[in-house]
């Protein structure tokens, strides 16, 4: 498992959600020691580099509690179209 992160680029779902996901899974998990000292960096300090740290691993969780909604009818597909109450056809992700 990689100990770096990813530039933010390769962690855009874009029309790739399985690259997403194994990008979002490289991301190594931080030990509770690493996440006090950057909470304390974050918010001491204002350090951006920490606060992004902090945001990117915990992705894997992100991704996990999106999956537990898989059996609601969501599409898990950025490609399908979503129909908004006013009955119009809305894309999920802008550009689909």
């Amino acid at each position: 498992m990689s100990t770096g992160l990813l530039p933010l680029g390769q962690l855009s779902p874009g029309r790739d959600l399985n690259g997403y996901i194994q990008a979002v899974s490289s991301i190594s998990m931080l030990s509770a020691e690493e996440e006090r000292e950057l909470a304390f960096r974050l918010y001491d300090e204002d350090d951006l580099e920490a606060a992004r740290r902090l945001v990117l691993s915990h992705l894997r969780f992100v991704v996990h509690i999106a999956r537990s909604y898989s059996g609601y009818g969501l599409p898990s597909d950025p490609q399908n179209k979503a129909v908004n109450p006013k009955g119009t056809v809305t894309p999920l992700v802008q550009g689909a």
